[in-house]
């Protein structure tokens, strides 16, 4: 084979004439011995082909054949049978059940037309920027099958497989498609079709992996843009031919012009949700921009007119990371009022910043800020929630006067009395200090200080020592009021104070409540049960702890004077209507009564002398003083005190139920009944 493959170089014509010859000579000689043993063969066959052979064949054959007429004849017998004994019922669930699988097999031979064609399409595709129609095709088709598989037959499982092996392809070819048209993210080459492919996209919900890429580098084309020196720059745009764009990334800080340049390419690029992130992106970051180039845009025309130009091209295109500068007024007073926005939000972190690291622990006394101490005429001029609430005008001189001539000063209150100075002192931490220098700072741009008192409001609440503890955050809050001249500070505080003074009266209230007034004394002793007397305990520890673990005495000790005499009052209240609303009192709860009213005043009169407070100065002690009178004695002597006008402080109506609980109906009883409703009428 070898030598036939390599001819004799020398006479290389005469050669081949030669191999051509032989080669089909020896073909000629192999075809006519092929036929003559197919001759053969034929007349071998000729010679088996006779009668009985045949017969045999036929006879077979006539067997098979009527085998088969018999069983589709039993078959058929059998299915008569089955229908002439059926009910309509089973004839109508027998004529739907194959009228189904009539519907299934037409669905499933449109399925199989619609995936040839799918296939053929896919495979057959030569994707060009015309092939939009075609895709928007395609997709008509796999929403139609899509539409149609049933999980009925295993069938459709794989139909199901197949059409999705076939969509991943058809997506391929989308993003295929999208890079015909943006073949980069700096390059816009057909923007006629962007529009309808979008639309297509966005309403068939395809998430196409090439704008995903894209947006990605168009964020990291505006962080660039904000924080890394770099300018978008228009590479090819003509307004007579829409069709191109292409922009670039230049050295340069011009982020007005390059704003102006993206906003026109991602309006080319007609991605809805594309450009809402992007916008989104854009407001976080250009308000601080404008901010920190404010001075420079202001003094510079170009600028400015650069800037109206991208607010006009975002109002008429939709983009809206500019509505921070938006509104009535020239764009200067636009950047003005933003540049103000920008101080005032520095000036709030500021005032965080010292609320949230401030030590309360180091305070200074108030009148080194001449805070305390106030002229008559100021303090005369201030309303009830005003810092100095004329403690230094000796409310209650006049009514211990009278007292001090006839009785004996306590100790402790002598003690107290003589060194006002000692207890007049009120505390204030470092913040209204540093509270104040910011506050001189501020006022250089603006004298509208309301954000931030509202920001002090706000985080005072929970930096400052709690009210139920101290009056710290209290008197910062009157400090920075008379600073800043601002008195909703004041306000603020006053309804916080007056909060927790519900809570105060609340807990005690509740401590008094629980005090037995159907328990029985020892008449003998005098000596309350021992359920009342643990009872009033709790309520000594509470003003205990109220005095001795709380910081209110040291932080501002007139207003804990207050707080003491309005808790007392309020104790000695609600002890008495208690009391009045026992409708029938037996003598054995006249002592009981008597002895609650003792053995509280044992409790608060004592805090009130160390803290420098009379009895006589709380109008509530009389009251009790008359209602342990009128518990403790007859009903003429009763009538004596209230003839001498010594009961004034007890309503008609609380005299009466009063004297109808303690005494039994009689005709002496109603009498001095009648006399005081009428007396107290005339009056």
């Amino acid at each position: 084979m070898t030598k036939f493959l390599q001819p004799n170089i020398t006479d290389k014509s005469s050669t081949t004439k030669e191999s051509k010859m032989t080669s089909t000579e020896s073909r000629i000689a192999i075809e006519e011995q092929h036929i003559n043993q197919i001759n053969e063969e034929m007349r071998q066959l000729e010679q088996q082909v006779t009668k009985p052979y045949l017969e045999s064949i036929l006879s077979k054959q006539l067997q098979f054949h009527e085998q088969k007429q018999d069983e589709q004849s039993s078959y058929n017998d059998d299915s008569d049978s089955d229908l002439q004994n059926s009910s309509i019922t089973q004839l109508n669930n027998k004529s739907e059940l194959i009228h189904q699988q009539i519907q299934e097999l037409e669905k499933l031979s449109q399925i199989k037309t619609k995936l040839e064609e799918i296939e053929q399409l896919i495979s057959n595709s030569q994707l060009s920027i015309n092939s939009l129609l075609d895709l928007q095709h395609l997709s008509h088709l796999f929403k139609q099958i899509q539409d149609s598989p049933s999980l009925n037959y295993m069938i459709y499982k794989q139909i199901i497989r197949k059409v999705a092996s076939l969509h991943v392809q058809y997506v391929d070819m989308l993003n295929a498609y999208l890079k015909l048209v943006i073949p980069n993210e700096f390059t816009i080459l057909h923007a006629s079709v962007i529009s309808d492919f979008n639309q297509f996209i966005i309403k068939n919900g395809y998430n196409l992996n090439v704008y995903a890429n894209y947006r990605m580098k168009w964020d990291e084309m505006i962080d660039s843009i904000f924080n890394s020196h770099n300018e978008i720059a228009i590479v090819k745009y003509d307004a007579d031919d829409e069709e191109e764009m292409e922009i670039k990334e230049v050295e340069g800080t011009d982020f007005i012009t390059s704003l102006i340049n993206f906003v026109k390419f991602i309006n080319k690029v007609h991605h809805t949700p594309v450009k809402n992130y992007l916008n989104s992106k854009i407001s976080k970051l250009v308000a601080g921009q404008l901010f920190k180039n404010v001075e420079e845009i202001i003094h510079n025309d170009k600028q400015i007119t650069k800037l109206n130009e991208l607010m006009k091209l975002c109002e008429e295109t939709n983009w809206n990371f500019l509505n921070k500068i938006e509104g009535s007024g020239t764009i200067e007073e636009r950047l003005n009022k933003l540049h103000l926005e920008w101080i005032t939000d520095d000036y709030v972190g500021k005032i965080k910043h010292i609320l949230n690291t401030s030590s309360f622990s180091e305070l200074k006394d108030a009148d080194e800020y001449n805070l305390v101490k106030k002229s008559p005429e100021e303090t005369l001029n201030k309303d009830e929630t005003d810092w100095d609430e004329s403690w230094d005008d000796k409310w209650d001189e006049e009514e211990e006067a009278e007292e001090d001539k006839t009785q004996p000063k306590d100790p402790i209150e002598l003690k107290q009395l003589d060194e006002p100075s000692k207890q007049d002192k009120i505390k204030i931490s470092q913040v209204p200090e540093q509270l104040e220098q910011l506050f001189t700072q501020f006022s250089k741009y603006s004298n509208n200080i309301g954000y931030l008192v509202t920001t002090i409001k706000a985080i005072a609440l929970v930096s400052y020592p709690s009210l139920t503890n101290s009056f710290i955050m209290y008197n910062d809050f009157v400090k920075l009021s008379e600073i800043t001249g601002d008195e909703s500070l004041t306000t603020f505080m006053n309804s916080n104070w007056n909060q927790i003074m519900l809570e105060f009266i609340q807990e005690l209230k509740t401590l008094i409540s629980t005090l037995n007034l159907e328990s029985e004394v020892n008449m003998e002793d005098e000596i309350l049960d021992d359920y009342n007397l643990n009872q009033l305990s709790l309520t000594y520890k509470w003003f205990q702890d109220l005095t001795e673990t709380k910081q209110f005495r040291e932080t501002n000790f007139k207003k804990f004077q207050q707080l003491i005499i309005e808790l007392v009052d309020f104790a000695n209240n609600w002890l008495l209507q208690l009391i009045f609303t026992i409708d029938d009192i037996s003598e054995n709860q006249c002592t009981l009564y008597n002895l609650l009213i003792e053995n509280l005043n044992n409790i608060t009169i004592p805090i009130l002398g160390e803290l420098g407070v009379s009895k006589n100065s709380i109008d509530s002690f009389n009251k009790m003083n008359n209602v342990r009178f009128l518990l403790n004695n007859h009903l003429k002597d009763i009538m004596d005190r209230f003839y001498q006008g010594e009961l004034f402080d007890l309503s008609t109506d609380e005299m009466v139920n009063l004297i109808k609980s303690i005494f039994i109906q009689s005709e002496v009883r109603d009498t001095y009944i009648n006399e005081i409703i009428e007396f107290r009428s005339m009056s």
